[in-house]
């Protein structure tokens, strides 16, 4: 009766009864490999903690403490850890037209992955950890939707803290794909056994820096106006600027370092910025408007006298790098002397025209200077 009431059937009809089911046996290889990932803890005395109970302190941090108030207790082994804060490139309103970055926090997610691990590592919050690292030279890529890869080798070493960062002081930059063009430098193209490369924009600072063994290319945003530093196993330093604009792609065939390169490299600033206050001044004259420093007879006035000095700086500079690749050090030397004074009248000069000056340019031409 109660089964019935609860809704069960208790008729006994053959149709109604089960058949047996015939026992499934595994294949004897499948049974194998399981078998194998099938283990005990087996006995206390045969375990490393019967003899010494210390060795369950796994935890890094928990060991250094008791490491720190027990003499029995070792200190943690070093967990080797890669870390980075991934951000974004883009245009900085205080800078001219595609002469200028900042950074800002990305919007997305990323993912980062060492070229030596087969699993990629997500971010949290725009940070980026991986850990238990060997220590090497490993080969760093983090990317996301909608920008262009950003690569860099990481040596990990062991140490005290038994972390490495990624980037500039821990930041990766990547740029938008829209933005991007790519840098490539041909470390092949010269005699230099180059070890480093770096690149900084004169706004956003430095946004790569990284070692440096054969060719390698760096996708960097249009908007920017940058410094190319190489440096080879002397400590020697080679740079030279930058400026992409509209270019899918730019390439530095031989990235040669030493006096004659550091002296191309100011004729080539100093021209482009004596060229962006002539145009400030020619646009004036366009117009026929008058600058606040130009006087009644006509003579040249504040921006004018800055656009020529850096003019002269270009000049002494050019001077310098033709007179270091003919081997006269000694006249190289001079002529950088007289690009340093003449780069102390720049500086007089800029403050004398500063008011005449948008001011995204004389905030560029600043840290030019610098």
């Amino acid at each position: 009766m109660w089964s019935q009431r609860c809704g069960f059937r208790t008729d006994r009809s053959p149709r109604h009864r089960r058949r047996p089911v015939a026992p499934v046996r595994s294949p004897a290889f499948a049974e194998d490999a399981i078998a194998n990932h099938i283990t005990t803890t087996g006995v206390l005395w045969d375990q490393p903690r019967y003899d010494d109970p210390a060795a369950d302190i796994s935890d890094p941090n928990h060991r250094a403490v008791l490491a720190d108030r027990y003499d029995a207790i070792g200190e943690p082994a070093p967990i080797n850890t890669i870390a980075a804060r991934v951000t974004e490139a883009v245009t900085d309103d205080d800078a001219p037209e595609d002469e200028g970055l900042t950074t800002r926090d990305v919007s997305v997610e990323a993912v980062a992955l060492l070229e030596s691990e087969p699993e990629a590592v997500p971010t949290f919050g725009g940070f980026v950890v991986v850990q238990d690292v060997p220590k090497d030279e490993h080969c760093l890529v983090v990317n996301c939707s909608g920008v262009e890869p950003y690569s860099e080798t990481v040596v990990v070493a062991d140490d005290d803290t038994g972390a490495t960062t990624a980037g500039v002081d821990g930041e990766v930059p990547l740029v938008a794909r829209e933005s991007a063009t790519k840098l490539e430098v041909d470390a092949g193209g010269t005699d230099a056994d180059l070890t480093d490369l770096a690149i900084e924009d004169d706004f956003a600072g430095r946004l790569y820096d990284a070692p440096l063994s054969g060719p390698d290319a760096v996708y960097v945003h249009r908007g920017g106006a940058y410094t190319t530093e190489v440096r080879d196993a002397d400590d020697e330093i080679g740079a030279f600027r930058v400026n992409p604009a509209d270019e899918p792609r730019i390439r530095i065939e031989e990235p040669w370092t030493g006096k004659g390169s550091l002296a191309e490299y100011l004729a080539d600033v100093a021209e482009e910025t004596s060229a962006a206050v002539a145009a400030v001044d020619d646009r004036s004259d366009a117009d026929g408007s008058e600058s606040k420093g130009r006087s009644e007879n006509g003579s040249w006035n504040a921006v004018q006298g800055l656009a020529r000095a850096l003019e002269t700086v270009a000049e002494a500079a050019r001077c310098a790098a033709d007179r270091a690749a003919a081997g006269d050090r000694a006249g190289a030397d001079k002529s950088l002397d007289t690009v340093q004074d003449r780069l102390d009248r720049v500086s007089s000069k800029l403050a004398d025209a500063g008011e005449d000056l948008p001011d995204d340019l004389e905030r560029a031409i600043n840290r030019r200077l610098e």
